[in-house]
């Protein structure tokens, strides 16, 4: 992949996790006291992710690592 693709996925991620994290105070405020921690932890298990694709992108050097994330395999022609 091209180190245009790269990028054109690292800025779609972050417009991704942009759009997640801005509905999180309306979502939030309806959610019942008791389901408020699950509703926390999920958004902190997908800031996670979205960030460790972000890093990933942005980095040569750990390029591999997001091939196998997104489901290519290293037989398919793709250098790296």
């Amino acid at each position: 992949m091209s180190k245009t693709t790269w990028n054109i996925l690292g800025i779609l991620t972050i417009l991704a996790g942009i759009s997640f994290f801005m509905l999180i105070p309306e979502k939030f405020a309806v959610l019942p006291p008791d389901q408020r921690s699950k509703f926390i932890e999920g958004y902190v298990l997908l800031g996670g992710v979205l960030g460790v694709i972000v890093g990933i992108c942005f980095f040569p050097k750990s390029r591999p690592i997001t091939l196998r994330i997104l489901g290519a395999n290293r037989y398919s022609g793709l250098r790296v």
